[in-house]
């Protein structure tokens, strides 16, 4: 491999743009998710219709496109807001869930049990939420990671110059 070729296989295989770029994937799959749903449920032009709306699936696949897009700017703030955005969704869909489940059925929190009865409750019927939660942890992570270089630089500058 060439040295340009291998600069911009570098550059391509950035992880953040990877993480990008899943995020990406992931909206797009959500939207042709909410038309699939808009489609079956409609009931007609004139009808009018109470409860749960489909686009109310997007909300997790946005936050965490924000803070791909937070990744890719690699400026303090935008590690920040991938950091809290990302924070955000693992609170919601892994630790929320992980509490209902230990209230809702009375097992300890850290059991094979209470794992068992969050994967058929929560994670199998709705299979996207556990994907947001490992992507969210791999964007956090990556984010804590960057923001760690922005605080402790490696290389330092003397101060007395010597």
């Amino acid at each position: 491999m060439t040295g340009e070729a291998h600069s911009l296989f570098r550059r391509l295989v950035n992880p953040s743009l990877v993480t990008l770029c899943v995020c990406v994937g992931n909206l797009i799959i959500m939207i042709a998710r909410v038309v699939r749903l808009e489609r079956e449920f409609n009931p007609g032009p004139n009808d009018f219709t109470v409860g749960w709306n489909p686009t109310v699936i997007l909300i997790e696949p946005t936050v965490l496109l924000i803070a791909a897009i937070g990744l890719v700017f690699n400026r303090w703030w935008s590690l920040l807001i991938a950091l809290l955005a990302s924070g955000r969704i693992v609170y919601d869909l892994g630790y929320l869930s992980w509490r209902a489940v230990h209230f809702a059925f009375d097992v300890p929190m850290f059991s094979r049990g209470a794992l068992g009865k969050r994967w058929y409750a929560i994670y199998q019927p709705r299979p996207e939420y556990l994907f947001d939660v490992i992507l969210g942890l791999v964007i956090f992570a990556y984010a804590v990671i960057l923001l760690s270089r922005f605080i402790h630089p490696r290389h330092r500058v003397a101060l007395a110059g010597g």
